[in-house]
């Protein structure tokens, strides 16, 4: 799984990326953290707070299952796939909180 997201990062859209995995969700704070760095150096932390939980991906039926020990261009194809076939939408009447902060 690593290496299919690296790549796809990488190669599929030009950017590179670090990835912080982890076993159980009990490691991870409710808030969620993106930071965008760009080549003027400016950085910016993005923060996901409230309702992302309640974003589903419309993908059709069982596209949203990757078997990871599949080769890596299998995995590559079917993110391709679902990329260019998926729709994010809100499952809930609930807002998302958004905070923008430039570093």
């Amino acid at each position: 799984m690593s290496e299919v997201l690296a790549l796809w990062f990488t190669q599929g859209i030009k950017l590179t990326c670090f990835l912080d995995l982890h076993d159980s969700k009990s490691e991870i704070s409710h808030r969620r953290e993106l930071t965008l760095t760009f080549e003027n150096r400016n950085s910016y932390s993005i923060g996901f707070d409230q309702g992302v939980g309640y974003w589903n991906h419309d993908l059709g039926r069982n596209k949203h299952y990757f078997d990871f020990s599949d080769k890596v261009n299998t995995q590559l194809m079917k993110m391709v796939e679902v990329w260019s076939e998926g729709k994010v939408k809100n499952a809930a009447d609930w807002k998302t909180v958004v905070y923008i902060n430039k570093l």
